[in-house]
């Protein structure tokens, strides 16, 4: 599939925002839950930083579906394009940094960094 429609498509979902704290605000899309654990759609506005941050709680696999940018992985920050997966251990320092588009990304949790009840968010 053409890579600029591959990102129509994911650019189409139902995004809902989600504040997660720090002035941050972020597109999320439920997939459910798989034997991977809890997977979400995420997108970010173009020329924005999410980020630095950690999870206490969490592991976290984020594949990236479209867009370019850099990702900050503990103390290194390298270029990042679609199909790029980053395998990233709870409290590990990572983070988003998008160019002039719209990134999208699928972001697999070993266990949610929202939580739908408490409201809690594993995000530091």
């Amino acid at each position: 599939m053409d890579g600029r429609l591959r990102a129509h498509i994911f650019a189409t979902l139902p995004y809902e925002e989600k504040d997660i704290g720090k002035g941050q605000i972020v597109e999320m899309c439920t997939i459910g839950k798989d034997k991977n654990g809890y997977n979400y759609f995420v997108r970010f506005p173009p020329d924005d930083t999410f980020g630095p941050h950690t999870h206490e709680d969490v592991d976290e696999v984020i594949r990236i579906i479209s867009g370019r940018g850099r990702v900050i992985i503990g103390n290194s920050e390298k270029g990042y394009s679609p199909g790029e997966v980053y395998d990233i251990s709870k409290n590990t320092l990572h983070g988003i940094i998008t160019d002039d588009d719209y990134t999208i990304l699928k972001s697999t949790q070993s266990k949610k960094i929202i939580d739908d009840d408490s409201g809690s968010i594993d995000i530091h």
